[in-house]
């Protein structure tokens, strides 16, 4: 006989069969972490991919060899999508003009390149560090997996005009200048 030190076994469940249940429900919880883990494991490796995928073609494409794999994949991992406004929001010192209207950055450009006809160049102003080379990376990887003719060009480079006169065509590049400061 087994003690039941003081729990309650209503419903005639046994200690065992208590334990075999929490077994069988700890097993359960094992087999939903690996799942996830793998998942994880799964995505890392699509990124590290895509991330090789992008530096490749940026090599190829006469775009830079400046970015490094590791560069790129930083870029690349947990991207989230920041919002862009027609006006800088610290220029107003009512609080009313700080909400402006906002949109999706990577739908606003599109929209911009669609009207190429119309406007042809385009300009994204922010302070250091707020993810200007970042937007570049992701953005290149969004042309190039729809096939639009790219390149980012860092104008910090000394060779950077070179790498621009080595873009084929020219007239249906998106070209995204970088480090413009």
């Amino acid at each position: 006989m087994i003690p039941n030190f003081g729990i309650d076994l209503r419903d005639g469940w046994s200690l065992w069969e208590l334990l075999k249940a929490a077994a069988l429900l700890g097993g359960a919880l094992g087999a939903v972490a690996t799942a996830i883990k793998i998942v994880t494991m799964i995505m890392e490796f699509q990124r590290l991919r895509a991330a090789e995928k992008v530096r490749q073609r940026l090599v190829a494409t006469a775009s830079t060899a400046s970015f490094s794999r590791d560069e790129v994949k930083a870029a690349l991992r947990n991207y989230v999508v920041p919002e862009c406004a027609q006006s800088d929001p610290s220029n107003h010192t009512d609080l009313r003009y700080v909400a402006d209207i906002r949109e999706d950055v990577m739908q606003a450009v599109d929209r911009f390149i669609a009207h190429g006809e119309q406007y042809r160049h385009l300009l994204m102003l922010a302070d250091s560090g707020m993810g200007k080379t970042t937007f570049c990376l992701n953005y290149y990887m969004r042309l190039s997996n729809r096939k639009v003719a790219s390149a980012v060009v860092p104008l910090g480079r000394p060779d950077a005009i070179a790498h621009i006169r080595r873009i084929e065509v020219k007239s249906d590049c998106v070209l995204l200048l970088d480090a413009l400061d």
